[in-house]
């Protein structure tokens, strides 16, 4: 999966942006980094060695941000970097940027998202949201965690490709944790047809809802997700965040067993 964010982040800085400054020497540094690190990808054999090496890539990234933090160069990295980090991480790109310049360099919406994306992580509190299921009627969380132990919330959409390959893996802990634990799968489908056509043809047995809004959808602002698919594993006895962005299974299970 990490290999496919790669692929798309690539396509990305080699379209560039038409507002953007000439580059300077961090920024082709940072692209140079970034296709050596995709070519680097094609060689590994195991999740532990693209876990590795997407780690380091990050670190080096963040670290290109924090030496050039008076120039353009680091909100040029962020423009690219961020929708790939985790909560920590970016709260380290954004200490290095001046928060009076984000506007300017389009990172406004991004610095609000990781806002939002801190007061929801793990340890937090969930927060409460309703969206609209198939028959449209209003679903809350509130009232998932009234009658399961565990609640997952997964942000996914029809034409999400990582999403769907997960499927088959969520549906596997769904069926073993026999009733400990409800899906709620919320859809960033703008169109309805190709939404319910997707839980048709994955046989997705779980609560599912969406406003229909795509990337506007309200929840998914209130939760600062910024890609998908995103999950968030909450505890119904005190109502915490365990996971958040977790796709290992067996590490949800393991939570949900504790």
């Amino acid at each position: 999966m990490k290999r496919i964010i790669l692929v798309a982040l690539i396509g990305a800085t080699m379209t560039g942006c038409a507002k953007q400054a000439p580059q300077t020497n961090a920024y082709e540094e940072f692209k140079a980094l970034l296709q050596q690190t995709e070519e680097q990808f094609d060689a590994l054999e195991s999740e532990e060695e693209a876990q590795a090496l997407f780690g380091s890539f990050t670190q080096k990234s963040i670290e290109f941000i924090a030496k050039n933090a008076e120039s353009g160069d680091a909100y040029r990295i962020a423009q690219e970097l961020l929708y790939m980090l985790d909560t920590d991480e970016k709260a380290q790109v954004f200490s290095y940027l001046n928060p009076d310049s984000l506007e300017a360099y389009g990172l406004e919406s991004a610095y609000q998202s990781f806002l939002a994306e801190k007061n929801t992580c793990v340890g937090c509190v969930y927060t409460d949201f309703e969206t609209i299921q198939a028959d449209g009627t209003p679903v809350r969380v509130s009232e998932l965690l009234a009658t399961h132990p565990y609640v997952l919330i997964d942000f996914w959409a029809s034409w999400c490709r990582p999403c769907r390959e997960m499927m088959p893996f969520l549906k596997g802990l769904y069926e073993q944790q026999d009733g400990r634990l409800e899906i709620l799968g919320v859809s960033l489908d703008d169109d309805r047809k190709k939404w319910l056509g997707a839980i048709e043809a994955l046989e997705l047995n779980w609560r599912h809802g969406s406003d229909l809004q795509g990337w506007d959808d309200p929840n998914a602002a209130l939760y600062g997700v910024t890609g998908i698919p995103c999950t968030l594993l909450i505890r119904a006895s005190d109502g915490l965040i365990l996971a958040r962005g977790e796709h290992d299974i067996e590490k949800l299970a393991a939570l949900i067993d504790e």
